[in-house]
């Protein structure tokens, strides 16, 4: 049986060159030149780690998945949420931050596996995980962007927001 460990990266700082590695060979090149990304992603580690985890294999402690997440303040009925998706909860999370606002939601920004390592029930670790952080965080609720699929031909299309379920 496959076994891993899933981390957060406050505890585990040392993992960061994994993460980053993970990040880059597996998302879209779209996402990679996209400027709230490019503006507020490596900020994530520093402000949020408590919110940013690694699932490391349980044989060689290689860095196999990521998760990235942040808290956010917004509260309202989950239809209002903005259409902006990803850009809007990325740059919010860091708007809160810098005002000191009570972080009311966490918002799932990206689960990203190395190829090897896809359809081995990761993907449902990690979402769990992130509703995990989110109760010991004491954060009443989960929302997560939804990218389309095929984004990646049509990289100037929105996603949108949507609660998931705790």
């Amino acid at each position: 049986m496959f076994k891993f460990t899933i981390v957060t990266i406050n505890k585990r700082p040392d993992l960061l060159t994994g993460v980053k590695e993970v990040t880059r060979t597996t998302w879209p090149q779209f996402m990679l030149h996209d400027s709230i990304g490019n503006l507020y992603w490596s900020d994530l580690y520093q402000t949020f780690p408590q919110f940013q985890f690694a699932c490391i294999d349980g044989n060689t402690e290689r860095v196999i998945a990521v998760g990235n997440s942040l808290p956010l303040a917004w509260e309202s009925e989950f239809q209002n949420l903005p259409d902006d998706g990803w850009d809007w909860a990325l740059a919010q999370g860091f708007k809160d931050h810098a005002s000191d606002q009570t972080a009311k939601v966490l918002c799932a920004l990206s689960v990203a596996i190395a190829n090897p390592f896809r359809g081995k029930g990761i993907s449902g670790q990690m979402v769990a995980t992130m509703q995990s952080i989110a109760k010991a965080n004491g954060l009443a609720s989960v929302i997560a962007p939804v990218r389309p699929s095929l984004k990646s031909r049509y990289p100037l299309s929105y996603g949108a927001l949507h609660p998931m379920a705790r």
